[in-house]
């Protein structure tokens, strides 16, 4: 009896170490700053777009120094630091705000933020903008298919991601 009482506790262990670990996404520190003909990005929305067909996205917003930490979206609830080794297409995005806009920002869920912060400047569910917003950035960096940002992470992460943004 006390050899299958232990067999269950391993067996039980193992089954919990197993979901520890984001679904099975391992991911490395990665950060950054972006600048836009040469001056830092301030609030500036920053993807990595995964080439891998089962790979996940990361992003993160930039602060006043141009500099982003990135998070990996997994699930709602499941957004850990940081990024899955591999490469990537960066897409980079900043459009001016709807006149009376306010910032969104009142959920703590990033995800939900964005909507909000969407939502505010005029952008619907699906992501298309209200007419006349303006975009603060050229827009081929906006799309992973035009973007020429691409970055390449390591075993160890990369913790000085250069991304330099140009007219």
């Amino acid at each position: 009896m006390r050899k299958f009482m232990g067999v269950g506790v391993v067996m039980v262990a193992a089954t919990l170490l197993a979901g520890c670990n984001s679904g099975g996404t391992s991911t490395v520190p990665a950060s950054g700053t972006v600048t836009y003909n040469g001056a830092p990005l301030d609030g500036a929305d920053v993807v990595f777009v995964s080439s891998a067909a089962d790979g996940h996205n990361a992003s993160a917003r930039t602060d006043a120094e141009g500099k982003f930490t990135l998070k990996t979206y997994v699930n709602p609830d499941d957004q850990p630091e940081g990024i899955a080794v591999g490469e990537y297409t960066v897409t980079v995005t900043k459009v001016a705000a709807s006149a009376g806009a306010s910032s969104g920002g009142g959920s703590a869920d990033p995800a939900q933020q964005m909507m909000e912060m969407m939502k505010a400047q005029g952008f619907n569910s699906s992501g298309e903008g209200p007419a006349g917003a303006k975009a603060l950035v050229p827009a081929k960096y906006a799309d992973a298919k035009s973007s020429d940002l691409k970055v390449t992470i390591s075993e160890g992460g990369n913790t000085d991601i250069k991304l330099e943004l140009k007219d």
